[in-house]
């Protein structure tokens, strides 16, 4: 898991509500082997379900996904019900 000051993989993004720039550290970043035998890195985020859509989420998704796509990553958010029951699947 990453963290605040535990890694230097981070993005920036605006928060909508104080209009400030922040930093955005994801909880999870994996590789994953795609069928050609590439290797991808998947940036992952969990949420709670009732998160998914709030403003501030979907702005730092915004941001990651760019930062991901021009990163030849991906970007995925997990709702912490998956999470929780081992639904992990639904990353790959």
């Amino acid at each position: 898991m990453l963290a605040h000051g535990q890694s230097d993989f981070f993005t920036q993004y605006i928060d909508p509500n104080s209009r400030t720039a922040r930093g955005y550290y994801p909880y999870f970043i994996f590789q994953l082997e795609e069928p050609d035998g590439s290797l991808k890195c998947v940036i992952v985020e969990v949420k709670a379900d009732n998160q998914i859509e709030d403003a501030v989420v979907q702005v730092k998704k915004d941001f990651a996904l760019q930062i991901a796509v021009a990163s030849g990553m991906e970007y995925r958010i997990l709702k912490s019900s998956d999470a929780d029951n081992r639904h992990f699947r639904v990353l790959l």
